[in-house]
């Protein structure tokens, strides 16, 4: 049976280091597969690039800048030692430096003499360097590597900045992560299995209106969308993972307002901040706000766009008779699977699926991006979105381009009962100070109503489900311990290194 063919929309991948998250899957008997972060194939393109305003591959830009520099380093290797004085004799000094060169040859793929070459020696010994790939594949021939990008033409193209091209060496990110197979909303049917598992109760398409405090118990009213019907949950505590912002309608004034001697001072203040950077900005200065802006396009289209077709019979006017052909993929010397190709357009990604590779369809995360790109995107109309969506990835290759369908564009900044991607502390003002405060719940130990707000939005892992996870896990365990207070944080991540990769 043919697998579904699904977008994943929000989060997109598991990082192996997040523990909790895998931890939970594994126990909850949810398969997961290997989401491919870099595939050395993917496409870097950027006005000005090496290749002028066309694609790169990625292993070419990666293996001929370690090229160029590893031969820069063997070269100069007696420099680098003496400047660390890492020898006491002249000996030593000698081994250093041998130890350094060889280094560089492996490190860079070099020659015996330290120099980086991509050329097949004209004496037909072939010590060229290979790992930057090849313009025409190796098959019963040799083949033939492609040509070195100079060094100057690649510190002229920026490539490094100017597109998240070493994302994939970040810790969050590497080259392999995993994703749930079906999809990543097969994560919140585990959950809610489990929850009924359990006897809990968990009521779809209800948005919580108000909540209030009797003097008693918590007053929760809850509308059910698309009726008229309302109702009040009673609760002696509340965790809240609605994004903080919301908060500012839905808690009563007696709970949240300065006079109130109901929610602790501190935690009041926290919310304040929060709603002050959310709200008092003017509409252009969406990158200062807590919420952060983000979108993203999918489309459905034939693999063989990406991954190329089959061998085939083509006429050859030089030996005058049909011969075996492999066709090139539509965007690359090598077929791309998985992994994500970079580009200074305002899409900023392409992503590849990552399963079912041999399937005849495919969908293509065609675009994801943050701050102005998302914000200039998500005030298009759909069909909008996606032509500009289009016109991105025709700068990769127009057949490639014009072979993409059945379209889809979400913007998460309009999603009514979300309004952004991931919380944004490093707008806030006194953002530690306020977190902590957020962090430790209110009412814990003083006799208060309990009141805990969780997320990724409370956790050092902004807008990734670990970080909602283990925020959870520890204001669960601030409520069975009230003794105990959480570690306060000295210092907060900036969301655009651990999100955006900026």
């Amino acid at each position: 049976m043919t697998p579904p063919l699904t977008l994943n929309a929000g989060p997109g991948r598991i990082p192996s280091s997040h523990k909790h998250l895998l931890g939970y899957l594994n126990q909850f008997g949810v398969p997961v597969e290997v989401y491919v972060m870099n595939s050395q194939s993917n496409l870097v393109q950027m006005d000005g690039g090496p290749a002028g305003d066309a694609p790169s591959v990625y292993r070419r830009l990666e293996h001929n800048t370690r090229g160029w520099l590893a031969e820069m380093v063997y070269q100069n290797a007696g420099l680098f030692i003496d400047e660390q004085k890492c020898f006491t004799t002249p000996e030593e000094r000698e081994e250093q430096i041998r130890w350094l060169q060889s280094l560089m040859v492996d490190f860079g793929q070099l020659n015996a003499e330290g120099k980086y070459v991509v050329e097949a020696a004209e004496d037909g010994q072939d010590d060229a360097a290979d790992r930057a790939g090849y313009s025409s594949l190796p098959g019963v021939d040799a083949g033939e590597i492609a040509s070195a990008f100079s060094f100057e033409t690649l510190l002229q193209s920026e490539f490094w900045s100017k597109t998240s091209f070493y994302q994939p060496q970040d810790f969050l990110w590497q080259e392999t992560l995993f994703q749930p197979v079906g999809g990543m909303d097969q994560v919140q049917h585990a959950f809610a299995r489990q929850v009924a598992a359990k006897g809990g109760t968990i009521r779809l398409n209800s948005r919580v209106d108000h909540v209030d405090w009797n003097g008693e118990q918590y007053e929760i009213q809850v509308a059910k969308l698309g009726t008229e019907e309302k109702e009040t949950i009673a609760a002696d505590y509340v965790f809240s993972n609605a994004a903080m912002p919301f908060l500012s309608d839905i808690l009563s004034e007696c709970l949240q307002s300065p006079e109130s001697g109901l929610f602790e001072p501190g935690f009041k203040a926290a919310l304040q901040a929060v709603y002050t950077t959310q709200f008092d900005k003017p509409a252009d200065e969406y990158a200062n706000r807590f919420l952060s802006y983000t979108t993203k396009v999918g489309w459905q289209a034939d693999r063989a766009l990406w991954q190329g077709g089959r061998i085939t019979a083509r006429y050859d006017e030089s030996v005058g008779q049909d011969v075996l052909y492999v066709p090139d993929s539509e965007v690359g010397v090598v077929p791309i699977f998985g992994g994500i190709s970079w580009t200074d357009d305002a899409i900023t990604q392409i992503w590849y699926p990552s399963n079912d590779y041999h399937d005849e369809k495919g969908v293509l995360t065609g675009c994801y991006n943050f701050s102005q790109n998302a914000y200039d995107m998500g005030k298009l109309p759909v069909p909008e979105r996606l032509e500009l969506a289009r016109q991105g990835a025709a700068r990769f290759n127009t057949s490639f381009a014009e072979g993409l369908e059945h379209g889809v564009a979400i913007a998460w900044q309009n999603m009514p009962h979300i309004k952004g991607g991931w919380p944004q502390w490093h707008n806030v003002e006194e953002s530690v100070t306020h977190f902590n405060h957020i962090a430790q719940g209110t009412g814990v130990d003083s006799g208060l109503p309990n009141f805990f707000i969780v997320g990724d939005q409370v956790s050092s892992l902004p807008g990734w489900q670990e970080g909602a996870i283990v925020s959870a896990l520890t204001a669960v365990s601030r409520l069975a311990r009230p003794d105990l207070a959480i570690p306060a944080l000295s210092c907060l991540p900036d969301t655009r290194l651990m999100v955006e990769g900026a």
